[in-house]
């Protein structure tokens, strides 16, 4: 792409927007870093770095999600905002194939009392290994064409390494690796969720749990019976303003809420555990629904260029995927949560009387 064709597709006043939006949304970002999120934050060596990645992934993402406000407001137009997307999704690429990985390697290192020459060997090592496994992945992405299987092959077949550096190659790796991680916390929050919410599986503290605390406490020191005193006032507080904001309307919403969820997780668990055993079709659940409804929203016009920036993407080939991880995670959190409440039963009063058991 020549200069002209640059200053056609990205003329001065859509530039001016681009710039100021990324400025700000930079700005945004280093505020956030530093007075909220971590402003505590100090890494040695690495902490003025890794906190200029961050905005500038922050930065790159606002930009995406301001670009799908540009589409559905029918700002600037299609080629500009399709190059601008293209920009962000190239330069995200790049911070997570490349710079955060090694970002992250580095500062470990160093973590490790590592020389730093010593430290940037292993950085090499791992980010190499990194790059392997995540181009490697492409090879379960059902989008994306197989490796050729011999030299013949590779010659007259070029698809396969096209998509292996292609911007379709990568989000369709990202969206694999995504499914999956995605899939085994969904699972586990759908377990743990209804465990941590019904009062079912809540333990029901014994008059023995009380008097085998009460007789460890007049055998500790004067200290510690400070100490623990404090600590159960400081619950005992803590516990009572969460009961007081319960009675409140935003904790009724909330509850209702959380509720609301806690179905949605059983109803989840069910159906693709259906789906997985009796291999039918996946249907779509009520959150998905109303998103489709809610993208009949965007204009038609333009989704040539939603196609023409992600590739011919087989999204129903994750989320067939999503729901055999999803059932897996799901069967394996309900087996851990099952042992440990058994654990917690099986131990005497004196042993179990802990801060970490559940109490309603």
């Amino acid at each position: 792409m020549d200069v002209a064709a640059l200053a056609d597709l990205l003329p001065a006043d859509a530039l001016v927007i681009v710039g100021i939006s990324w400025l700000l949304f930079f700005l945004f970002a280093y505020a956030f870093f530093s007075m909220w999120l971590f402003q505590d934050y100090e890494v040695r060596d690495t902490g003025v770095f890794s906190r200029f990645l961050f905005c500038v992934t922050f930065m790159l993402s606002f930009s995406i999600f301001e670009v799908l406000i540009f589409e559905l407001a029918d700002i600037l137009r299609p080629a500009t905002r399709q190059l601008i997307w293209q920009i962000d999704l190239v330069g995200l690429a790049f911070l997570i194939a490349y710079m955060i990985p090694v970002m992250q390697f580095y500062t470990m290192a160093r973590e490790q009392r590592l020389k730093r020459h010593q430290a940037i060997v292993v950085t090499i090592v791992l980010e190499v290994s990194f790059l392997y496994a995540f181009w490697k992945s492409g090879e379960y992405v059902p989008s994306l064409p197989l490796p050729p299987t011999s030299s013949t092959d590779a010659a007259e077949d070029t698809s396969y390494w096209v998509g292996l550096f292609s911007l379709e190659g990568f989000i369709s790796r990202v969206g694999f690796l995504g499914v999956n991680f995605m899939a085994i916390l969904s699972g586990f929050g759908a377990v743990n969720m209804p465990y941590e919410s019904m009062t079912i599986f809540w333990r029901s503290v014994a008059e023995e749990d009380i008097l085998g605390l009460e007789r460890r406490v007049r055998q500790n020191l004067d200290m510690i019976v400070i100490k623990k005193k404090r600590i159960a006032y400081e619950v005992h507080a803590a516990r009572r303003t969460d009961t007081m904001e319960k009675r409140t309307l935003k904790g009724r919403v909330f509850n209702w809420i959380g509720m609301a969820f806690c179905g949605f997780c059983v109803y989840k668990m069910i159906m693709s555990t259906v789906n997985v055993v009796f291999r039918r079709d996946r249907d779509t659940d009520p959150i998905t629904n109303v998103v489709v409804k809610l993208l009949y929203l965007w204009p038609s016009l333009h989704s040539r260029h939603i196609d023409a920036v992600l590739g011919p993407i087989d999204y129903y080939g994750f989320a067939s995927w999503f729901d055999v991880l999803f059932v897996v995670s799901a069967t394996v959190s309900i087996g851990l949560l099952g042992l440990l409440n058994y654990s917690k039963l099986s131990r005497t009063a004196q042993d179990s009387f802990s801060a970490f058991d559940k109490y309603p």
